[in-house]
């Protein structure tokens, strides 16, 4: 079998956030935070709180092959200023609109600040007050809907590892190559907490992962959210494309299955990349697994002293200066 995992770790570097670039939305991120407080305490309203949520909060934000990235806050109304919702939401808009030069949006959910060239931070708003039992999301149109992203967010925690988030990045990547709408990154990221199993090897564990979808999403493509509002988060999605996704679905699964046993690196990372994209690494042309193999026979008789080394510098069983027995491994 071709082990990938290393490509994998240096396909999920490229396609992550970091450095200067994280840097750069936090930045942004906090900015917004501190315009927003300041704007309240000047008209009156009463100063929010503030929570990262979405990907920016699970550790699963990627960057889009157009290089742009986003993330997400919530701005937490603690008490309900005396003013409809709609209008608290206007509040926000006039708070930041201005804040940079490709101002911002005035969507259904969130008031969207946009950053020219590489990424916009998204500010949705919500209420809650000491009796509410949970948050409720403010639309444009003043509508108040049961929404809690800590609650998702302490779920989520209580599951994942490192590779755990690695695996919703892939599969991120993998439905931006889809040529057709697909389930959100919350589906993507519900399905998969449910459904991974771990294994030391990231190309061993995502075709397992991918695997169980295909089981999961074979007579449903629903994904209900595990917290409130426990909503199908599929919804938008039409029978067509919820056919399409499965389709899809099982045919990176069978190449995933077809990359795990194939022992040329290079071909398998040609099955990987028809789905991931050309930011997945290609392989090197060879079975690496038996190279690997052989190179670890050669060091465990190198230690044992039953190796010796020729002029030329090669390692062999009898020809040249025996290696004498030693634990030096190496730094």
């Amino acid at each position: 079998m071709a082990n990938c995992n290393k490509l994998f770790y240096a396909f999920e570097s490229a396609i992550s956030v970091t450095g200067t670039r994280r840097k750069e939305l936090i930045r942004s991120k906090n900015a917004l935070r501190k315009v927003v407080r300041q704007y309240c305490a000047k008209v009156g309203l009463p100063v929010p709180k503030f929570m990262d949520q979405g990907s920016l909060r699970t550790g699963a934000l990627i960057q889009k092959r157009d290089g742009t990235y986003d993330a997400d806050t919530g701005v937490y109304f603690l008490k309900r200023p005396d003013l409809a919702p709609a209008t608290v939401h206007s509040h926000v808009l006039r708070a930041v609109e201005d804040h940079t030069d490709a101002g911002a949006e005035h969507r259904q959910r969130c008031i969207r600040v946009i950053y020219a060239g590489d990424h916009h931070v998204d500010l949705p708003g919500y209420m809650k007050e000491e009796q509410d039992t949970h948050p409720y999301l403010v639309t444009k149109d003043g509508e108040l809907l049961p929404s809690d992203p800590k609650a998702f967010w302490e779920w989520f925690n209580d599951i994942a590892n490192d590779q755990l988030r690695r695996l919703i990045k892939y599969l991120k990547a993998w439905t931006e190559q889809c040529l057709f709408k697909t389930p959100s990154g919350v589906a993507l990221t519900v399905w998969s907490a449910s459904n991974y199993v771990a294994d030391e090897r990231d190309d061993i564990a995502l075709q397992k992962l991918l695997n169980r979808l295909v089981v999961v999403t074979a007579l449903s493509c629903d994904c209900i959210m595990p917290t409130v509002p426990r909503d199908n988060l599929t919804h938008k999605l039409d029978d067509g494309q919820k056919k399409k996704f499965r389709e899809a679905l099982a045919d990176f699964a069978e190449d995933a299955s077809a990359a795990i046993v194939e022992k040329n690196q290079l071909k398998a990372t040609k099955l990987w990349r028809a789905h991931l994209g050309d930011r997945f690494p290609l392989g090197a042309d060879e079975d690496v697994d038996a190279k690997e193999k052989l190179l670890r026979e050669t060091a465990a008789r190198v230690l044992s002293g039953t190796a010796f080394t020729s002029r030329a510098g090669v390692i062999n069983d009898g020809a040249g200066v025996q290696h004498l027995p030693h634990r030096n491994f190496g730094a």
